[in-house]
């Protein structure tokens, strides 16, 4: 049998791991973010850009459209 949480354990377990979760999310930004600056003054920068962007648009399945027409 699972163990049941009252309201008030799982207000706070949640409010932790969504805490955790954005904590995580701002850590990896502000780790990332100095590289990404030091990168968009490069010549490689475009390439980078729009490399990821070529592959997202051609590993698109066939028959599926957008929402754009």
């Amino acid at each position: 049998m699972r163990p049941r949480l009252d309201r008030g354990s799982l207000v706070t377990t949640l409010l932790g791991f969504n805490l955790g979760i954005e904590l995580t999310q701002l850590l990896v930004v502000a780790l990332l973010m100095p590289s990404l600056l030091v990168l968009a003054q490069t010549a490689v920068y475009p390439a980078f850009r729009i490399g990821p962007a070529l592959l997202a648009r051609s590993s698109r399945r066939p028959g599926c459209r957008s929402a754009r027409r």
